[in-house]
């Protein structure tokens, strides 16, 4: 019976070394860069004007939040001056409210339009990659 004994244990040893040596391969996973860190842009609509700030950054993805000063109710839309890319809309932003656009812009000129006033936005080339940046929402 001990020799019985030995001879799984033995049996076992051998597997989980065998089991240990395998995945040794020589191929790496390589990561995929990871996109830029969202850019935060403020807007703000006033009886004035509509106003941005920046005004210009790369392409990438951008939070654009936008305060209503007015005292009427105002959708406020982000389309590229092209018209290869889809319109973005906040919805309606009621008087003294803010409301969000969340996108990805590329490379090119945008406008910003609302409550019938527009602001031109330059987006310049890609901003660098987040993948080294740590501690990132």
């Amino acid at each position: 019976m001990c020799t019985a004994r030995r001879l799984v244990l033995m049996a076992g040893m051998a597997s989980a070394l065998a089991a240990a040596g395998c995945g040794g391969g020589s191929s790496h996973a390589t990561n995929a860069q990871r996109p830029p860190s969202t850019l935060s842009v403020s807007a703000a609509l006033t009886t004035r004007g509509l106003a941005v700030s920046p005004s210009h950054f790369g392409a990438g993805p951008v939070n654009f939040l936008i305060a209503n000063l007015t005292s009427r109710s105002v959708d406020v839309t982000l389309d590229d001056v092209t018209g290869t890319q889809a319109t973005s809309s906040s919805g309606p932003i009621n008087p003294n409210g803010t409301g969000r656009i969340a996108t990805t812009v590329e490379q090119g000129t945008y406008r910003l339009s609302a409550g019938g006033r527009t602001v031109t936005i330059a987006v310049g080339p890609q901003r660098p990659s987040a993948q080294s940046d740590l501690n990132l929402p």
